[in-house]
C-alpha cells in the first residue's frame, strides 16, 4: 500500500513522444432531437504545458484531469459550480488518465515509477491511499466495465485490448491494434473501442464483455481516435478544429456540430461528456 504522495510517473514512456501543450475547456451542451448545440467555452485548466484526459465524476458536479506542474503532472479535480480546482496528487513524478471508479469513492490512474515500472493503480478520494489494481501489465489507457472488471489498452507489439478481472487477477486478450479511446456505452452493458484494422481503416466497435461479441458501428473520422458518448446512441468526435456527431439510427455519416475556429480554438483531441448530459470537456491545442 502506498499513499498518493509516494507515487512517481513519467508519461513520456507511456505514449512514446513528448507531451504537447494542451488545455482543457468546458462547454455547455444542449440536445434538441438530433441537433446538438455547444456554447460557453471556458478554460478550466488555464495552465502552461500539458493539461489533458478529462473525465467527469458520476454525479456530473466535478471532473478530473491531468495537469502539468513544474515538469511533472498531477491529478486535478475541478468543481464546476464553484469554479474551483483541487490538486489530488502532488508527487515528484506524475500521474495520468484519472478515471472514477464505479463506486465514486476512488479513481484509477496509470503509474509509471522512476524505475520504469508502469502499472494501473487505484486511489482513494478521501484518504489519498493507493494500491495496485492490475499487476504485470503495462497499461496505457483503461475504462471500467463494472466494479470488478476493466477494459485496458496494453502496450506491446502489437498493442492489445484486454479484459482485466480485478479481484480474480485474470487478464484476457480481446483484440489487437486498438486506439486509446475506451468507453462504457451509457444505458447499456456494452463497451466501445477504436479498432485500427489497417493504416487507413479505423472503426468504432462495440464489445460485449459477457458474450465476447464484437460489432462494427462506423468508421472514424480520418486519423481521429478520440470520442465520447453523450448518451447510448450519440457519439462526439473531433477532427482538427471541428467537432462532429454521429447518432445511431439517424446519421449515416459524421455530421458537423461546431467549428471551434468560432471560439478561436483548434486541435481537438480528448473529449469527455457529463453524465448529466449538459456539458462536455474538450482538450485543445494551446
Amino acid at each position: 500500500m502506498k499513499t498518493i504522495c509516494s507515487l512517481a510517473l513519467v508519461f513520456m514512456a507511456v505514449v512514446g513522444f513528448a507531451q504537447p501543450s494542451t488545455e482543457v475547456y468546458l462547454f455547455d451542451l444542449k440536445m434538441d432531437g438530433s441537433n446538438i448545440v455547444v456554447t460557453n467555452p471556458r478554460n478550466i485548466s488555464n495552465n502552461e504545458g500539458y493539461d489533458n484526459q478529462p473525465h467527469f465524476m458520476p454525479d456530473g458536479e466535478s471532473l478530473l484531469f491531468t495537469s502539468n506542474h513544474d515538469g511533472q503532472t498531477d491529478i486535478i479535480r475541478y468543481y464546476i459550480e464553484a469554479e474551483r480546482k483541487e490538486r489530488l496528487t502532488n508527487t515528484p513524478g506524475s500521474e495520468y488518465s484519472p478515471t472514477p471508479t464505479p463506486d465514486g469513492r476512488h479513481f484509477s490512474s496509470i503509474l509509471l515509477e522512476q524505475d520504469g515500472t508502469q502499472l494501473l493503480w487505484q486511489y482513494s478520494l478521501s484518504s489519498g491511499k493507493a494500491s495496485i489494481l492490475v499487476k504485470d501489465l503495462k497499461i496505457g489507457y483503461h475504462a471500467w466495465v463494472d466494479e470488478n472488471q476493466i477494459l485496458s489498452f496494453v502496450l506491446g507489439d502489437p498493442n492489445t485490448m484486454q479484459l482485466n478481472a480485478v479481484v480474480k487477477t485474470q487478464n484476457k486478450i480481446v483484440a489487437q491494434n486498438i486506439g486509446r479511446s475506451l468507453h462504457r456505452i451509457p444505458a447499456s452493458n456494452l463497451m466501445s473501442f477504436i479498432h485500427k484494422e489497417n493504416e487507413n481503416e479505423w472503426f468504432v466497435k462495440t464489445y460485449d464483455s459477457e458474450s465476447g461479441e464484437i460489432k462494427k458501428l462506423l468508421h472514424t473520422l480520418s486519423g481521429s481516435e478520440d470520442m465520447a458518448w453523450i448518451d447510448g446512441k450519440t457519439i462526439l468526435m473531433g477532427n482538427d478544429g471541428k467537432l462532429y456527431k454521429w447518432q445511431h439510427g439517424i446519421d449515416k455519416n459524421w455530421v458537423l456540430v461546431k467549428d471551434f475556429a468560432e471560439f478561436e480554438l483548434q486541435g481537438i483531441s480528448r473529449i469527455a461528456s457529463s453524465p448529466t448530459g449538459d456539458k462536455i470537456a474538450v482538450v485543445v491545442n494551446q
